[in-house]
């Protein structure tokens, strides 16, 4: 199954130089297709189902999504926040807001 990665840095905050880390807000979007999970727009009376938070969380145990990590994470989540949209046609788009810490190797000159 293809699936499409978007990843957008929001801001960076809390950088630490000794450490090598900085902290992130940052907007992650899957979207992919599948065909068991489309519907009948017609007989639903919308042509997408949307979920977030808790009812997203629920929604995704029951179903197949990818999961993808952050390579140079440096510890947990430190907050998330997101919603999955499932269209009739079974196109499945899950969007998440975390901030995280990221590793990163500064290469300071002087």
């Amino acid at each position: 199954m293809r699936v499409g990665v978007s990843v957008f840095i929001n801001d960076i905050t809390k950088i630490n130089e000794q450490a090598g880390t900085f902290e992130a807000n940052i907007d992650v979007r899957y979207h992919w297709r599948d065909p068991g999970l489309a519907f009948d727009a017609k007989a639903e009376g919308a042509d997408r189902q949307e979920f977030s938070n808790e009812e997203m969380d629920a929604k995704l145990k029951k179903m197949w999504s990818p999961k993808l990590t952050v390579a140079n994470q440096n510890g947990a989540t430190l907050r998330s926040e997101g919603g999955l949209f499932i269209y009739a046609d079974g196109k499945v788009e899950h969007i998440q807001r975390i901030r995280v810490t990221l590793d990163n190797k500064y290469k300071l000159g002087g």
